[in-house]
């Protein structure tokens, strides 16, 4: 609960002093691609239980991002992006007596909820400028599993819905370039690396530690008002 409140009020804190000391504002659309390494007891498991890949939960991710100008160099920038995968799997090592595929649903859903800065190295009134990023936020998720398992113990086979939903917290660094398009809008390519660490609940307690860390690319269109 204090590392929760600890970042609501850096998010709160630096809201309020750029609104104080803002020059301008802007609005940024953002779509691309979240590559989640998802590490966890669980998940190592799953990875043997499952015909399952990492890279098969690689998802699209949309967000909004309201940036406030302190200066030509600096600026604050508040994030919200959500992403969805669910893969379709089946267990490596058993089938029904048929030998129809044991079939199951696992989704994972993230919402990272930001605030951080951006700094632009040689400014942005350019055509085409560079600039790094960081910060940090919670990073609200679901996993679930839901269909058909073995139970173990009995090998029977029965169908089920398993569920965890939790905060993670973290934080982010990346780069990007702006191209400008007129004067009060540009388009961007962004690189962004995510650490956020939560720990399994729900149906999954007592797996430990949830690593949601992620690579991110993304692109979009930055709008000034």
């Amino acid at each position: 609960m204090n590392v929760k409140l600890a970042v609501v009020s850096w998010i709160l804190f630096c809201f309020l002093s750029g609104v104080v000391e803002a020059q301008s504002v802007a609005v940024r659309l953002k779509l691309g691609v979240l590559a989640p390494r998802i590490e966890s007891d669980l998940w190592e498991e799953n990875l043997e239980t499952f015909a399952i890949e990492r890279s098969d939960f690689d998802a699209l991710i949309v967000g909004v991002v309201f940036s406030i100008e302190l200066s030509e160099y600096v600026e604050l920038a508040f994030g919200v992006e959500t992403s969805s995968s669910t893969v379709f799997s089946n267990y490596r090592d058993f089938v029904f007596d048929d030998g129809d595929e044991i079939l199951q649903d696992l989704t994972l859903r993230t919402t990272p909820v930001t605030a951080g800065v951006r700094v632009f190295p040689i400014g942005k009134f350019h055509r085409v400028f560079p600039y790094v990023t960081g910060g940090g936020g919670l990073y609200v998720y679901e996993y679930r599993e839901e269909g058909e398992f073995v139970d173990f113990d009995t090998f029977d086979i029965h169908g089920d819905l398993f569920l965890d939903r939790g905060v993670a917290y973290g934080g982010y660094l990346g780069a990007g370039v702006e191209v400008g398009v007129s004067e009060l809008a540009t388009i961007f390519g962004e690189y962004r690396r995510h650490w956020a660490r939560g720990t399994h609940g729900g149906d999954f307690q007592g797996f430990g530690r949830f690593d949601l860390g992620a690579n991110q690319m993304s692109f979009g269109v930055n709008l000034r008002f």
